[in-house]
């Protein structure tokens, strides 16, 4: 930005010092050539005398002549009578530029030759408004106007009571001097504007290109290239660099994918050559446990079956453990379901296995959940969310307690609830909650709402899910 404002103002302040020096040569080599001068003389000259010969005028019509010179502003008029000034206009136009007014013109109209001769510095450091222009500019001194008036010499005026003589000053090149100084600076002022206005566009442009580019990238296709060039401006060098970090995410999220697909690997491999041997280690420890009645050996069965089942448990924490946090893409199939026979299909078989066992389990299905209310879901993720609510019930629900399973239509979705209480002085806690975010995780993928919550205080603690269903539709019928 800073090279295009030199730039600007190099080139406003050239174009401002050679139209300047144009216009002046042109009035200094044409218009103030000395034949231009001699018949702009005569010419005034000849058109003061037509003024007074068709006006009629006498030397007593200093105010009609005074009309005249102001009809020709940048014209200086002296008249002689009988050899004495008898009329002087750089006075009058002197005091007209500084009051801007006729006032004080008859003061003016008399005086003697050696007036001439006077430190008449009347006219000095005078200013006036060039007309139109807007900018201030010296007009010329008293002194500057008797010595040009001098030069052009005496010439005769023909008055209707006599004869007199006429001195002129001619400086109407001002007027063109002016016009050089006024066009150098507008246009050293617009050359610097248009500049700056075009650079500026460019820059606009290039914003307006890298905003869109960006945008592509997060709505669109994150392939999507940003536009840049090799220039130094800062919005080039911004351009690249978002290009180079939309790169490095690319590689980034590359690498990423290769990780996870050999995560997937890893853990496929693990989860078969772990939990075959573990499964056939089992069943040889349950054979042995039923072949022996050694007290002794059949505490170290159990021993081995205790660390085997930690095994076990091991080698599903680190599988539900990927699953949550592995970002694996699980293929998921949704299908509509009816709604009563899918609840009793998830959790009937599990309350009564809880029943087995001395859980005291109430389930209740409402009649808000009538016939033909069917569910968007894909059965076999969900039975394993409930496989796993279930598990941590196993582990720390207080058998002594009511455990409730409700379900029930609320606001148009399908509402399951499980509530039990927690088990006082169980010890046992699940590593870093990986079943619950396992279940969170398929929940998600499934347009499934799933909360869970721990309340209350020690020996009354309550642990609390909640699972939504998105429903489809009611049948004709209902």
């Amino acid at each position: 930005m800073l090279a295009a404002i030199i730039f600007a103002l190099v080139l406003g302040v050239g174009f401002a010092f050679v139209s300047r020096w144009a216009i002046n040569h042109w009035v200094k080599t044409n218009y103030n050539s000395e034949e231009q001068k001699v018949e702009r003389y005569e010419e005034y000259i000849d058109d003061l005398q037509t003024f007074v010969s068709e006006n009629k005028l006498s030397s007593e019509d200093t105010g009609k002549i005074t009309r005249w010179v102001h009809g020709n502003r940048n014209v200086y008029l002296f008249l002689y009578k009988d050899n004495q000034l008898f009329f002087d206009s750089s006075i009058e136009q002197d005091s007209d530029k500084k009051n801007e007014s006729a006032e004080g013109a008859g003061e003016n109209q008399s005086g003697t030759a050696d007036s001439d001769k006077e430190s008449g510095g009347a006219g000095e450091g005078n200013e006036s408004l060039i007309p139109g222009g807007g900018f201030t500019v010296d007009y010329p001194t008293r002194e500057e106007i008797i010595e040009s008036a001098e030069k052009n010499g005496l010439r005769q005026l023909e008055l209707s009571d006599g004869t007199l003589f006429v001195k002129l000053a001619d400086f109407s090149d001002y007027t063109y001097y002016s016009i050089a100084n006024l066009t150098s600076i507008v246009g050293c002022v617009l050359i610097i504007v248009i500049v700056l206005m075009l650079y500026f566009q460019k820059i606009i442009f290039k914003i307006s290109r890298l905003a869109k580019d960006v945008s592509a990238v997060y709505e669109v296709d994150m392939n999507t290239p940003i536009h840049y060039d090799d220039k130094n401006d800062e919005i080039s060098s911004l351009s690249r660099n978002v290009e180079q970090m939309r790169s490095s995410m690319i590689d980034s999220l590359e690498k990423e994918k290769e990780a996870i697909n050999a995560n997937t690997e890893l853990i496929t491999s693990m989860s078969h050559d772990i939990r075959t041997p573990l499964t056939v280690l089992l069943g040889y420890l349950d054979i042995m446990k039923n072949s022996t009645d050694d007290e002794t050996m059949q505490d170290y069965i159990k021993a081995s079956e205790v660390t085997a089942m930690r095994l076990k448990n091991l080698s599903d924490d680190m599988f539900g453990y990927f699953l949550v946090f592995g970002n694996r893409d699980a293929s998921v199939n949704v299908m509509d379901y009816d709604a009563r026979t899918l609840i009793e299909q998830l959790f009937t078989e599990h309350v009564l296995l809880l029943t087995e066992k001395g859980y005291n389990v109430h389930m209740k299905i409402d009649q808000s959940i009538k016939e033909g209310i069917r569910v968007l879901t894909d059965a076999p993720k969900t039975m394993r969310v409930v496989d796993n609510l279930f598990s941590n019930i196993h582990k720390y629900a207080d058998p002594s307690r009511e455990i409730t399973v409700l379900a029930a239509v609320s606001h148009e979705k399908l509402v399951c609830t499980v509530k039990n209480y927690v088990l006082e002085n169980s010890d046992a806690k699940e590593s870093n909650k990986i079943g619950l975010k396992t279940c969170e995780k398929i929940c998600e993928s499934l347009d499934m709402g799933f909360e869970y919550q721990l309340a209350g205080a020690k020996g009354q603690k309550t642990f609390n899910v909640r699972i939504e269903f998105p429903m489809m539709h009611y049948d004709a019928e209902v």
